[in-house]
C-alpha cells in the first residue's frame, strides 16, 4: 500500500506558510488605513409586519454607548472600540433582544434586528432574552451565528458539524456531516435555504459511507462557506406548520453585505482558500464568496494521497435590496466536487478489495432563489419566494482484477443520481392585539432520476442499463395562530395539509405549541405535532414495486422546561416521545426504512412498519461573559423499530450522548492594536450504534457482502469518544482584523469503527474506521 503521509504533511505546512506570507505582504499596508474606532449600525423592524420601529433603544451593555432608532428604524453607533459586547434592543411595546457581538477593526457590524410585540400589563411584564439555545416560543429549535459556531473546535467552518455539540445529535461518521437526530436515520433530515426546501447542499456526498455510494442527505463539507452565513436554524422535531416533509430541519440564511462600503475577507485553511467580497450595489448590499479546496490545490501540485485525489470548489452570492415598505433578496450557490481513487499499480500489493479498483466520483449542485417581503398595511405583511435547486451525483467503478470481475459478472458499474426541486412559498401574516396569524402555502415540484448500467466482462458490452425517473408536486398549505392569552401564557395552534401527486398521498397534520412563563426565569413548553414525510427519491426509483409508497408519519410529544439563572446562563430539560407509523418495511425479514441510510432499497416494501424514539435531554449553557463560555449537554434515549410482533433496537440506537464544550478568550491590548487569544476544548461521548451480522459463508460464495436480514441488529459498535482542541490568535489593527488558528479533531487519535464489510480478497469480515487525528490550520484577514 502507498504511504505518503509524511510527505503530505510536509508539503501542506510549506504551502500554508507561503500563502500566509503572501497575504501578510500583499495586504499588510492596509492595516493602518483607519483608526481603531469601528461602527455598529443597522435597522430595527417588527418581526411580523416589517414596519420600522421608532425610538427603540440600542445600547452596548457595560458601556455608556447607546442610541435610539429614527423614524425609519435605523440606528448607528460610531467610534466604538473593537472588542466583544452584548448588544441590547428594547422598546416598551416589544420583547427585549440581547445577543453577543464581536466587533473587529476590519468589518463594520451591520445588523437587522426583528422584535416581537408583547402584551403589557401594569404590574406584570415578562421579558426573556434571546439566546442561541431554546426559548419558550421557539419550541425545540436552535439558532446559531457564525461567531458562535467558530468558538466550537473542529467545526470545519460548517454549522452542521457544530450541531453534534448538542444532546441527542450525533454524526453517522466523523468524515461527513450526516446527522442522526434522537436515534433517527439521516434520511429524515430536511435541508432548507432562506426558508425554502432544497436538495442536498453538500460536497462529497459519498463521504463517510460503507458503500461509497452518493447519498441523499449530508456530505463531506457544506457547499455554503461560513463566511456567507448569517443564522443557521436547526429544529429537532418541527412544530411550526410550514416545516414539513422532514422530521428534523436545517435552515441556512445568507447574511446581508455592507451597503455603504466595500469589505474583503481572505481565508486560507486545510479546508480551502476563501475569498469574500461585500459592498453596495444599486441601493442594496451584495456579498459573494468563492472557495477552492486546499487538498485540490495540493493534488494539482502533484501530491499523492495514496492513490486518491479529492477536490471541490464553490461559489455563493446574495443581493439584498431594501425599500421603504419591502425587501427583495436574490441569492444562489453552486458547487463542484470530485474524488478519484486509482488502483494500486503493483498487483502483488493488492491487500483489500479497493486496492484493485478505480473509482471516479463527481458531484454538481446548484441553487438560485428569490424572495420578496412587503408590508401590506400597518399590521400585515406578504412574502413571495422561490428556490430552484438541482444536484447530479455520479460514480463510476471499475474492477481491475479480471478473474474477480468475471466471477461477479461485470467489471464496471456506472451510477448517476439526479434530483431537481423547485420550492415556492406564499405567506400572508397579520398582527392583532394579542398575537398574530399567518396563512401560507409551500409547494415543492420534485424531479428525480437514477441511471445505472453494468459492463459484462464475458460479452465485452454494457448490460442491464436502467433509467427511471420521478415527477411529482407536494402541495403544503398551512395556517398558524399565535395567541398571547396573557403575559405568561402563549398558545400557538397550527394546521398543515400535504398532498403528493406522485403517490396520491394526503395528510392533515395538527400542531400545537403551548408555553407558560412562571416568571422571567422559568418557563415550560408543551409541543404536539403530527408530521408526514415522503420517502427518499431513491426508494421510488430503485424498485418498481416501491414506486408509489405513501407518506410515513411521526406523532411527537415534547415537553421543555427552561431556567435562566441570569442573563448569560440557562438550563434546559427536554422529554420527548415520537411514534412513527407507516414506515416502509419488508415484513418477512428485519427490513425497515427506519434503519436505512445509504442502502438502495432492493426489497419490495410496504407502508406497514412502526418505529419509536423516546428520551430525556439536558443542556447547560453559559454565553460568553468575561471571555469564558460553556456548553454542556447529555441525552439518554431509545430508538426502536417493530418487526416480527416485537420491538427491537434500531440501527441508530446509541442509548446516550454526552457533549461538553468550554473555552476562554483573553484580550491583550498593545499600543495601537488589540490581540485576542482564544482556546477551547470539546469532548464527545456517544453510545455505539448497531449493525447487522454478516453471513461470512454466503459472502464468500457470492464474492460480496451479504448481511443476515433474518435477524435484527445484533452487533453493537464500540462507544465513540473524541476530544477536540482549538487555539486561535486574533489581532485587531486600525482597518484590519487577522486571525490565525488551529483546530485539532480527535486529539487522542482514536480510530473508531463505523461498520463492517466482507472483503473478498482477504475472505473475511473487515472493520472500517473513522478518522484519526486531523489538524486544521487557518489564517483569515478582514479589511
Amino acid at each position: 500500500m502507498r504511504n505518503s503521509t509524511g510527505k503530505s504533511w510536509g508539503l501542506i505546512n510549506s504551502v500554508i506558510k507561503q500563502i500566509t506570507l503572501i497575504i501578510l505582504l500583499g495586504f499588510g499596508s492596509l492595516c493602518y488605513a483607519q483608526d481603531q474606532g469601528q461602527t455598529i449600525r443597522g435597522e430595527v423592524v417588527d418581526k411580523v409586519t416589517l414596519q420600522p420601529i421608532f425610538n427603540a433603544l440600542i445600547n452596548l451593555e457595560g458601556t455608556d454607548l447607546f442610541v435610539t432608532t429614527d423614524s425609519l428604524g435605523v440606528f448607528r453607533i460610531t467610534e466604538v472600540p473593537v472588542g466583544r459586547y452584548m448588544i441590547k434592543a428594547t422598546h416598551t411595546s416589544y420583547s427585549t433582544l440581547i445577543e453577543p457581538l464581536l466587533l473587529g477593526a476590519g468589518k463594520e457590524q451591520v445588523l437587522r434586528i426583528e422584535l416581537e410585540q408583547r402584551i403589557l400589563l401594569l404590574d406584570s411584564v415578562v421579558v426573556r432574552n434571546r439566546s442561541w439555545m431554546i426559548s419558550s416560543t421557539e419550541g425545540n429549535g436552535i439558532s446559531l451565528s457564525m461567531d458562535e459556531i467558530n468558538r466550537i473546535p473542529a467545526n470545519y467552518f460548517d454549522p452542521v458539524r457544530m450541531l453534534t455539540s448538542f444532546p441527542g445529535t450525533a454524526a453517522a461518521n466523523d468524515q461527513a456531516n450526516h446527522l442522526i437526530v434522537r436515534g433517527r436515520s439521516p434520511n429524515t433530515i430536511l435541508w432548507r435555504l432562506e426558508g425554502l426546501n432544497m436538495v442536498n447542499p453538500n460536497h462529497q456526498t459519498n463521504a463517510g459511507t460503507l458503500s461509497d455510494v452518493p447519498v441523499q442527505t449530508g456530505g463531506g463539507v457544506n457547499i455554503l462557506s461560513g463566511q456567507m452565513l448569517g443564522k443557521t436554524q436547526f429544529t429537532a422535531d418541527p412544530v411550526d406548520p410550514d416545516l414539513g416533509n422532514g422530521w428534523s430541519v436545517i435552515n441556512m440564511e445568507f447574511r446581508d453585505g455592507n451597503a455603504e462600503k466595500w469589505e474583503t475577507t481572505l481565508q486560507a485553511s486545510l479546508i480551502g482558500i476563501d475569498i469574500a467580497e461585500e459592498g453596495p450595489i444599486g441601493g442594496g448590499s451584495f456579498i459573494a464568496n468563492y472557495r477552492y479546496s486546499f487538498v485540490g490545490i495540493l493534488t494539482g501540485l502533484g501530491l499523492d494521497f495514496g492513490g486518491e485525489s479529492i477536490s471541490f470548489q464553490d461559489l455563493s452570492f446574495s443581493y439584498s435590496l431594501p425599500r421603504e415598505k419591502s425587501r427583495i433578496k436574490i441569492f444562489g450557490m453552486g458547487g463542484l466536487s470530485s474524488n478519484t481513487f486509482e488502483a494500486v499499480e503493483d498487483e502483488s500489493e493488492w491487500e483489500v478489495d479497493k486496492d484493485s479498483q478505480d473509482i471516479q466520483y463527481q458531484g454538481k449542485t446548484g441553487a438560485l432563489g428569490f424572495s420578496y417581503r412587503t408590508n401590506t398595511g400597518r399590521n400585515s405583511s406578504l412574502e413571495l419566494s422561490t428556490l430552484y435547486s438541482a444536484t447530479n451525483q455520479a460514480r463510476d467503478y471499475t474492477e481491475n482484477d479480471i478473474p474477480l470481475a468475471i466471477y461477479n459478472g461485470y467489471g464496471r458499474e456506472e451510477f448517476t443520481f439526479q434530483r431537481e426541486l423547485i420550492s415556492n412559498r406564499i405567506e400572508f401574516k397579520r398582527q392583532w392585539k394579542k398575537g398574530w396569524w399567518r396563512l401560507g402555502s409551500l409547494n415543492d415540484f420534485h424531479y428525480a432520476q437514477i441511471r445505472s448500467r453494468y459492463y459484462a466482462e464475458s460479452s465485452g458490452t454494457f448490460i442491464g442499463e436502467n433509467r427511471v425517473s420521478l415527477l411529482g408536486i407536494n402541495w403544503q398549505p398551512y395556517l398558524q395562530v399565535r395567541w398571547m392569552v396573557s403575559p405568561r401564557l402563549t398558545v400557538i395552534p397550527g394546521l398543515r395539509y400535504s398532498y403528493f401527486t406522485h403517490s396520491k398521498s394526503s395528510s392533515f397534520e395538527p400542531r400545537l405549541d403551548v408555553s407558560y412563563d412562571f416568571n422571567s426565569r422559568n418557563y415550560i413548553t408543551i409541543l404536539l405535532a403530527r408530521n408526514s414525510m415522503t420517502q427518499p427519491a431513491r426508494y421510488y426509483l430503485t424498485n418498481s414495486r416501491n414506486r408509489y409508497l405513501g407518506f410515513s408519519y411521526s406523532d411527537n410529544l415534547t415537553v421543555v422546561y427552561g431556567y435562566q439563572a441570569r442573563q448569560n446562563f440557562q438550563l434546559k430539560l427536554t422529554a420527548y416521545l415520537q411514534c412513527q407509523d407507516e414506515i416502509p418495511e419488508f415484513a418477512p425479514l428485519f427490513v425497515s426504512a427506519a434503519n436505512q441510510f445509504e442502502e438502495l432499497p432492493l426489497f419490495n416494501l410496504a407502508n406497514e412498519g412502526k418505529a419509536r424514539n423516546y428520551g430525556l435531554e439536558a443542556v447547560v449553557e453559559r454565553k460568553i461573559e468575561n471571555g469564558f463560555y460553556l456548553l454542556g449537554g447529555s441525552s439518554i434515549y431509545k430508538s426502536e423499530f417493530r418487526a416480527q410482533s416485537a420491538w427491537w433496537d434500531s440501527r441508530f440506537d446509541g442509548n446516550f450522548t454526552l457533549n461538553i464544550t468550554m473555552g476562554k478568550e483573553r484580550m491583550q491590548p498593545r499600543q495601537n492594536k488589540k490581540r485576542y487569544f482564544r482556546y477551547s476544548g470539546r469532548i464527545l461521548l456517544i453510545g455505539g450504534f448497531n449493525q447487522r451480522a454478516i453471513d461470512s459463508s454466503l459472502s464468500s460464495q457470492s464474492r460480496t457482502t451479504v448481511y443476515d436480514y433474518g435477524q435484527p441488529f445484533v452487533i453493537g459498535l464500540e462507544n465513540y469518544i473524541r476530544l477536540d482542541l482549538s487555539v486561535s490568535w486574533r489581532t485587531e489593527k486600525p482597518g484590519s482584523s487577522r486571525v490565525f488558528g488551529i483546530d485539532i479533531q480527535n486529539v487522542l487519535n482514536r480510530e473508531h469503527s463505523f461498520g463492517n464489510y466482507f472483503d473478498v480478497r482477504q475472505d473475511r469480515v473487515i472493520s472500517k474506521n473513522q478518522l484519526g487525528l486531523i489538524p486544521v490550520m487557518y489564517y483569515r484577514i478582514e479589511f
